[in-house]
């Protein structure tokens, strides 16, 4: 995934302008490196704050300390393919407690359902503040983004119905390619019951939404760095955007580097594609490669101190 990485990076700064990359990057700012990395760490805390408090709910009980630990070892898995992340995540935390992981798995679900309706609040409250044109088509924009932005909460409305939640579950067993899944995306919600009970899924969405503001933060003051002109909402808009965009590949890598690139010369006549080449990078160095560093560090520190059993990392339960 590293070469992966590479190439993408190398093509963007071919698009963006080649040689001319390093003008742009003479008037960045450093003084604000320190406050970006204290927004993305505001997030990674405040994410932190509800792993703790979903294992509170399940009934886990394990030190602060060793739950922080493996709550970052698992930022290792950030370019992994599959689940493997959440299966490391489980499994650390069944050598440690004793815990099964099927205890555990639903709290990784559970976290990523907050988080993406987080990503999708933040993507449509900045959607609100575009500079966009009245209508589009005949439609009126802002009348669509209104609509877009109710569809995380009309998610919410449904996840917090466990018999609305059922019949849905029992009308999708009739598809063909639902049906034989069917079971196992009961049982999956019959886990997450009780993380997703009306209060808990709108103070954890909540929750989520102050932490990933965190680092679209980070991303405005690496914009400010480079004193380039966008609003907080915008890039807000932007980055909350092309997280849920990355969604489809490990780490997000290509789909997130490419709209963080090509969205703000696009909602910006002040934006040009250096800038917007190095906004990405900057960011991206500053969220997904600083955590998968530090999550390096911690699965090394977690595996020289506690002994990770591979073999019982891939045995079902």
């Amino acid at each position: 995934m590293l070469g992966v990485a590479v190439l993408i990076y190398m093509v963007i700064a071919l698009w963006a302008g080649g040689p001319q990359l390093l003008d742009t990057l003479e008037h960045f700012r450093l003084s604000v490196l320190p406050v970006i990395m204290l927004a993305v760490l505001a997030n990674y805390a405040l994410r932190f704050l509800k792993w703790q408090y979903y294992l509170s709910v399940v009934g886990v009980k394990l030190a602060w300390r060793e739950s922080l630990l493996v709550f970052l070892a698992a930022f290792s898995m950030a370019i992994t393919p599959g689940k493997v992340g959440e299966l490391l995540k489980a499994q650390l935390v069944k050598q440690r407690t004793g815990a099964p992981r099927r205890r555990t798995v639903p709290i990784v679900l559970a976290e990523r359902i907050t988080d993406f309706l987080a990503l999708l609040l933040l993507t449509g409250l900045g959607a609100l503040t575009l500079p966009l044109p009245y209508r589009i088509e005949g439609y009126s924009t802002r009348g669509v983004l209104w609509i877009a932005l109710l569809v995380p909460l009309a998610l919410l409305a449904v996840l917090m119905s466990a018999p609305l939640c059922r019949s849905l579950i029992r009308a999708s067993s009739r598809l063909p390619l639902v049906s034989r899944h069917a079971a196992k995306i009961a049982e999956s919600h019959a886990a997450l019951g009780p993380l997703i009970s009306p209060g808990r899924l709108v103070a954890m969405t909540l929750l989520s939404t102050l932490s990933w503001g965190g680092e679209c933060l980070a991303y405005y003051l690496v914009w400010d760095g480079l004193s380039a002109q966008m609003g907080p909402w915008q890039a807000a808009f932007i980055y909350a955007f092309s997280t849920i965009a990355g969604i489809v590949t490990p780490g997000g890598l290509g789909p997130t580097e490419g709209f963080l690139t090509l969205l703000p010369p696009a909602l910006s006549g002040m934006v040009d594609k250096s800038q917007a080449f190095w906004a990405m990078g900057l960011i991206r160095a500053a969220t997904l490669w600083f955590a998968v560093v530090l999550g390096l560090a911690c699965l090394f520190y977690f595996a020289r101190k506690y002994r990770i059993d591979e073999e019982e990392l891939e045995r079902p339960e």
